[in-house]
């Protein structure tokens, strides 16, 4: 953590504040083992990778994470559990991604969560999963799709 913090790709900060931008860092996959040091982290960004997949429970230990920066990557299924533990998550951006198939449930222990950007190029038909309290969030951005 303290070599990332000085490459200015980590900010610790006091308390919970922490922050880590890994953009433009040509990652392709996330798994658990590369996040269960961080606890404290608020702020987490990924934006313009080439990230296709996420190990369900890669974020289980960022339990005070509050915004998740994920937009264009390659990423393609958003499988259940996938954001399980991120109860205080209140802001998720998915935009620029090619998703095509989003599992039941994927977003309901998102409890937080207020602004949900999913402005993606593509969505299959039966996408969404019934259980997703949509309705709830204070922004949704869907983008242009093509259904």
């Amino acid at each position: 953590a303290w070599a990332m913090a000085e490459q200015g790709l980590y900010t610790p900060g006091r308390g919970p504040h922490g922050k880590l931008n890994l953009s433009y860092n040509r990652l392709q996959e996330l798994y658990y083992r590369n996040f269960q040091h961080f606890e404290n982290l608020q702020k987490l960004s990924f934006q313009n990778n080439n990230i296709s997949s996420i190990e369900m429970g890669a974020f289980r230990s960022l339990t005070r994470l509050r915004q998740l920066h994920l937009q264009n990557n390659h990423l393609l299924n958003l499988h259940n559990g996938v954001f399980s533990m991120l109860q205080h998550l209140e802001f998720l951006n998915l935009e620029g991604n090619r998703i095509k198939t989003i599992a039941p449930g994927v977003f309901t222990s998102l409890n937080s969560l207020t602004v949900l950007n999913l402005g993606i190029s593509f969505i299959g038909p039966t996408s969404v999963g019934e259980g997703d309290k949509l309705s709830s969030y204070t922004e949704l951005f869907f983008g242009s799709l093509s259904l």
